[in-house]
């Protein structure tokens, strides 16, 4: 499980409050008090059951609330939440350990006020407060954006809010997409472990835009009628950008290790020459996902290395890719361009690279059912060079002989390759 990251949700819970909703100028929440103990700060009052947690435990966590609000309201212009320029914000304190969030309650006087729930064992405490005060801000521009980028947003602002604590961001790349880069950017699933990360790894994509970037597609969304519906491509579109001329960049930095974090990974492979694959089944990438194939390079003579690859893919297909090589700490990155379900490039040396190379290939549109590819791949050069290639057919059948599967979340020859790190200009 997540430890923490609930959104806020669209629908109120309604409050029962000890007395009289107090006036703006009280300096209290729109409920009074209500837990046995409390303290209060400039933006927050936060409350817990009396003798269960002490006073210090509480006042640091205000305090970290308070670090997060002058972080992103006032140094980075984020709007503050709806109401809190009358009343304080709620922080519920408990005993324990669980997944903290953030929800909606309805103030006597009807409106609705962001309530933060929290734990005092909780990991990860000033990038709690920095990703849950976010969501609570997000809700100030409406609730269009799909679920995703409300994930992705709070994580990618924690981020920055709290470096100290960027271990959490890692850990959540790592696991939500640099272990599964064939999930699509929106997915928005909480159904497996992976599927929920994937949603807060993608502050990976945000950090890649440009500075301000961010904010502006959240201000795009005021107004709009949409309840955590609205395509992301629309959001870029409103703002006069393409999403994917956006997105392709990030993958190219994603697959050339751009942030020291280690590569995606690759769950087939090509390890002698000539070589028939297909997208490996139940790992078909998803649109806007990436599929990954390494080329092995102890597979061709070093004297005739040189490989030539054909991707055949369903013509109404929109297909990206890219063929990526590392040598000696520099990156190569070729593109690869499909025309009519066709697309074709040619590798220099494969045996010099340093670990090998890697087609990586990315669908723009589409139903994921339809991204079924077939490569082949033959070592090329002057003679003597590879025997004849044998083809178990044409089209999408099932591939001859050579096909190496089972890389699974990080195959061994994956290890090697997490330290490498990219020479930046």
């Amino acid at each position: 499980m997540l430890p923490f990251c609930a959104f806020l949700t669209a629908t109120p819970v309604q409050h029962q409050p000890l007395g009289p909703a107090p006036a703006p100028e009280a300096g209290d929440t729109c409920w009074g008090q209500m837990g046995g103990s409390r303290l209060t700060s400039e933006h927050f009052a936060i409350e817990w059951e009396t003798g269960l947690i002490a006073a210090e435990t509480a006042q640091e966590t205000l305090d970290h609330f308070e670090s997060a609000w002058a972080f992103e309201v006032e140094e980075q212009g984020w709007r503050a939440p709806v109401g809190s320029e009358d009343y304080l914000l709620l922080i519920e304190l408990e005993t324990g350990s669980g997944q903290e969030y953030t929800y909606g309650s309805t103030c006597p006087d009807g409106r609705e006020m962001a309530v933060f729930k929290v734990f005092v064992s909780g990991i990860y405490a000033e990038s709690v407060a920095a990703h849950e005060l976010h969501h609570a801000i997000q809700a100030a521009y409406g609730f269009a954006h799909e679920r995703w980028f409300w994930e992705a947003t709070a994580t990618w602002v924690q981020w920055h809010a709290v470096p100290s604590e960027d271990n959490y961001v890692h850990d959540l790349v790592s696991q939500g997409y640099l272990a599964y880069p064939e999930l699509a950017l929106t997915r928005s699933d909480r159904d497996t472990n992976e599927h929920a990360a994937h949603q807060y790894a993608m502050a990976l994509f945000l950090e890649t835009l440009p500075e301000g970037m961010v904010q502006e597609l959240w201000e795009a969304g005021e107004g709009r009628d949409e309840s955590f519906n609205w395509p992301i491509e629309d959001a870029f579109a409103a703002i006069g950008e393409d999403l994917d001329s956006h997105y392709l960049s990030f993958v190219e930095d994603a697959v050339t290790d751009r942030w020291g974090l280690g590569l995606p990974t690759a769950r087939s492979g090509l390890g002698a020459y000539p070589a028939d694959s297909k997208a490996p089944d139940g790992f078909w990438p998803e649109t806007r996902g990436q599929s990954l194939v390494w080329l092995d390079p102890d597979g061709v003579d070093p004297e005739h290395g040189d490989v030539a690859i054909t991707v055949d893919v369903d013509p109404e297909a929109e297909l990206v890719g890219w063929l990526v090589a590392q040598r000696e700490d520099s990156w190569e990155v070729q593109d690869v361009e499909v025309i009519d379900g066709m697309g074709e490039v040619v590798l220099d040396d494969l045996s010099t690279t340093d670990e090998g190379a890697w087609l990586v290939l990315t669908p723009l549109a589409g139903d994921l059912t339809d991204w079924l590819y077939l490569l082949t791949a033959e070592a090329v050069g002057d003679p003597p060079a590879n025997k004849p290639r044998t083809s178990s057919g044409a089209g999408f059948e099932e591939p001859g002989a050579c096909s190496i599967g089972g890389f699974g979340a990080g195959g061994a020859w994956l290890l090697g390759l997490m330290a490498l790190r990219r020479r930046r200009p």
